[in-house]
């Protein structure tokens, strides 16, 4: 007798239900981090215009000014989003691995301040 789960249905597929998980989820973990999404959108906002790199890259240079972390570290993808979805950040298309060790150096999009 097999263990192996079976595949899921076909429910389990749903671009407009992801996105909804998605926000959901983003929504949750910045939850209470007020404070550090007024201060991380202003740190983004000062970057010079046509900076580009990684959201690491951002990270690394927020705590070189002495930013705080946040509650959660899924809050920087939060953050990440956010900064796209509202024209701060632009995805350049490039793809570049971070160093951090929890990335496990998975290839990331490049951004650009517009």
């Amino acid at each position: 007798m097999s263990k192996r789960k079976k595949p899921p249905g076909q429910d389990e597929f749903d671009f407009g239900k992801a996105k909804a998980a998605r926000d959901d989820g983003i929504e949750r973990v910045m939850r209470g981090e007020d404070t550090f999404r007024d201060a991380i959108g202003k740190f983004i906002n000062n970057l010079p215009h046509d900076w580009e790199g990684i959201f690491e890259d951002i990270r690394i240079a927020w705590y070189a000014k002495g930013g705080e972390e946040p509650h959660a570290y899924r809050c920087w993808g939060a953050v990440s989003n956010a900064a796209v979805r509202r024209g701060m950040l632009i995805k350049t298309g490039a793809m570049r691995r971070p160093t951090a060790i929890k990335s496990h150096s998975r290839p990331t999009n490049v951004f650009r301040r517009p």
